[in-house]
Formats: C-alpha cells, structure tokens, sequence
C-alpha cells in the first residue's frame, strides 16, 4: 500500500511593519520630536506645543536681572567715573534713594525694643549711606553684599550705645547681645530655659563673665514712673511713693538698681547678706568661707565704688562716653 505525500506546508506571512510612534493627523504619521538642545547659560528658554501636529517650537531670551540692582551698578560705575566730588555727590545720593527700603528692612529687625523705629531707620539710613560713599564698583559686582553688614553694624552701634541706662564696658555690652541671642536660640533648641554654664560654653567664656552679661541686660532700660502699676491698671508707680525724703531718694534707686544688678553674683550675695539679711560681717565671712577683715575690706570698696556712680550724675545721660 503506497501513502500519499503530506502536503507542502503554508509559507509563513511577513510581520506586518510596526506603525511609526508619531501622532498621525488624518492618514499622515508626524516624525518623532526631536530632544531638545541644553539652554544656553544666560537665557531663558521657552517651549511651545502645537496642538495640530505635536511638534515644538522653542524661543530663548535673555535673563532680566533685577531693574534696581542694575541702575545701582551703573550709577556707581558713572560716578566713580567722574572726577569732581562735588559732581559724583548727587549721583551717589540717587543710588542711596534707590537702596532706602534695604536700609528700612535691616532697621525693621531691630523694633520693639525700647528705641522708635525712626531712630533706628535714620541709623540705617547713615550706615547705607556710609557704605554707598566707600563702596568701589572695581572691587566688587554688588552693592548689597557690602552694604548690608555695614547698615547692620551701624543700627546695633545706635542701639547698644542709645538704650542703656548705666552702661557697662563696651565690650561686657556687645558680650550681653551675644548673650541674649543666644539664650533664644539655646531655649528653642532644648526646650527649657538654658544654664549660664551652657551659655558660657557656647560662647567660649567663662561662667563669672556670662553671668555679668547676663545681668548688664538689667541696665538697659529703666522703668517710667508713670507706668501703670495693679490689677487694673490704674494706678501709676509714682503715686505709691512717698513724700519729703523719701521721694528725693528716688534718683538713687533709680541709679542704683541697674549698677548692683551689672555686679557679679559674689558682689551682690555680699550686699544682700550684709544690707537685707544684716549679718554682720564675721557671719558674712562663715557664710563666704573668707576672713572678716577680707569682708571689710570688699564691702569697703565696693560701697566707695557705688558712692562715686551715684555722685557722678552724668551716668544717666545715654549719649556720655563709653568706658571702654
């Protein structure tokens, strides 16, 4: 018995070709879109997508700095070009009205703190002036990078010297604003009230100077006899006090109130035990672990000390000297 051939088997069809990814519009395919090119440092580039056809039409232009701080760079660039100081005076008064709310922010800082703001603005105002008249626009791009410390430098120097009452040394002055911003930002960093000896470490003294920075904050402002004083607020501190004598000795409080508070914590346990507790001084000298001629001789100084501050009246006048 013979068997039939198998048939030929079928021929295998070509894949049909994938469609192109490009969006087609009717029966015609778009090319693909082409990546863009990098922007070209200095430009900005806009994109725009045609909604017919998917293809992208791109645009640069050049960046638009800010217009105040290229008027500034130009009249600067101007007026050290002049030769006179007469004619280069005026063009520096414009770059100073230009800059005026830079000064105004920087004073802005410094509100509520017992001085008008329009002090401390005309502060501000000094120190950008200052900074415009030194700046020199062949050193340097930027106005702003200069000034600010200087209009910074001139608004805390107006108000360490205008809101102290009884100043300190400059330097216990300047140690007492390190001091209190650091206690904020030390209290919102623990969450509890920080230690002088924690302060201390931070500011890389020792304990005895922090907490003399410390109580110079006291000096800084003193109270008004005409504030308000109760639970309603009615009264006033100056009609609690006493007539004649009494009242003449107000100055002295006054005066000295900020001068024992700028003590160390030794020199103030002294005046207390001896003036509040009224020990005498052989009991002053068991508690201190010193001898009683020591106490003598430390409460002698240091009462001839607060007897000279408060015979020199012009301790209370906030624009005398500086004891440096």
């Amino acid at each position: 018995m013979s068997i039939a051939p198998l048939p030929p088997r079928p021929a295998t069809p070509a894949p049909a070709s994938r469609p192109s990814l490009g969006r087609r519009s009717g029966s015609t395919v778009a090319p693909p879109r082409e990546t863009p090119a990098p922007p070209v440092p200095g430009e900005v580039t806009t994109t725009r997508l045609h909604a017919v056809d998917g293809t992208a039409e791109r645009t640069t232009a050049p960046v638009e700095h800010d217009p105040r701080r290229r008027a500034t760079s130009a009249l600067l660039v101007f007026a050290h070009g002049l030769p006179e100081e007469e004619v280069r005076r005026p063009v520096l008064a414009r770059v100073v009205d230009a800059n005026m709310p830079v000064a105004e922010a920087v004073a802005a800082r410094y509100r509520r703190r017992g001085l008008s703001s329009e002090d401390l603005q005309q502060a501000a105002y000094e120190g950008l002036c200052k900074a415009v008249h030194r700046f020199d626009p062949a050193q340097a791009e930027d106005l702003l990078s200069f000034a600010v410390p200087t209009i910074r430098g001139e608004v805390q120097r107006y108000f360490r010297d205008h809101s102290w009452v009884v100043r300190p040394p400059r330097r216990l002055q300047e140690l007492s604003a390190q001091v209190r911003a650091l206690r904020e930002e030390v209290e919102q960093e623990l969450g509890r009230p920080a230690t002088t000896a924690e302060l201390a470490e931070r500011l890389g003294v020792d304990e005895r100077t922090c907490e003399e920075a410390l109580q110079a904050s006291a000096a800084m402002h003193a109270t008004s006899l005409d504030a308000p004083v109760g639970p309603t607020g009615t009264a006033r501190i100056s009609d609690l006090l006493g007539e004649g004598d009494r009242l003449e000795r107000v100055d002295d409080h006054l005066v000295l109130r900020p001068l024992i508070a700028a003590l160390g914590p030794r020199e103030q346990q002294l005046l207390h035990l001896r003036f509040v507790e009224e020990l005498s001084q052989s009991e002053i000298g068991e508690v201190l672990g010193v001898t009683q001629t020591q106490v003598s001789r430390l409460l002698r100084k240091l009462l001839d000390d607060l007897r000279r501050a408060l015979d020199a009246r012009d301790v209370l006048d906030p624009r005398g000297p500086v004891e440096e």
